[in-house]
């Protein structure tokens, strides 16, 4: 009888550390994720998103590149070179050849730089789990504010605490989804990589909607 007493409290004991070292809070994920991301300065993460728009057949598809540093970013994204310096966005378009500045809102940012609510641990989002998956954990983001956002989720690798993917709804219906496919953290910038000159794009159409 002691023996098996025995044996019920080390299984209790194993269930027990083995579910809190898988169960971890929302603040703790998204702490250990930025750290990973952007403790030694910048990173590059390349991805593919997949738009669905509502009434539409197809589904766009489009690989891009991402250099993150802080809340400084630069995209490169199909026709679209876009950088954020904190505050003023700038985006040039090469098919219409447009240089566009903007001081855009948190939805904006969003879409167009997934990994923006990491620099701010998830600020103006409620964040709730949302399972987990085969090597990792899922959390969704809810605006606390009503905004063109409906929510996103995320998910992040146990092993690495990085982020694999990030999966945005929006109130009319459209779904991005975007998958990390190569994560570089390490990676070190000059503040000029996130402003956009317009000497560097001649002849261009300035459109300034600060």
């Amino acid at each position: 009888m002691k023996k098996i007493r025995i044996a019920i409290a080390v299984t209790l004991f194993t269930f027990v550390a083995t579910f809190n070292s898988f169960a971890q809070n929302p603040a703790s994920i998204l702490s250990k994720a930025q750290n990973a991301l952007l403790a030694q300065g910048g990173a590059q993460v390349n991805f593919t998103s997949k738009i669905n728009t509502p009434g539409r057949s197809t589904i766009e598809v489009v690989n891009g590149t991402l250099h993150i540093q802080g809340e400084n970013f630069r995209l490169e994204y199909g026709d679209i070179v876009a950088a954020y310096s904190g505050r003023l966005l700038s985006y040039y378009d090469s098919t219409e050849n447009t240089l566009t500045m903007s001081t855009p809102s948190q939805d904006e940012l969003l879409q167009i730089n997934p990994l923006i609510f990491l620099a701010s641990q998830g600020k103006g989002y409620k964040v709730v789990e949302n399972g987990q998956f085969k090597g990792g954990y899922s959390l969704r983001f809810i605006p606390i504010k009503k905004t063109g956002v409906k929510f996103f989720t995320a998910q992040f690798y146990s092993n690495s605490s990085l982020p694999g993917s990030v999966n945005i709804e929006t109130t009319d219906g459209s779904k991005i989804d975007i998958k990390l496919r190569d994560v570089m953290p390490g990676r070190k910038y000059a503040d000029s990589v996130f402003r956009l000159n317009r000497s560097n794009y001649p002849k261009v159409e300035v459109i300034d909607l600060r």
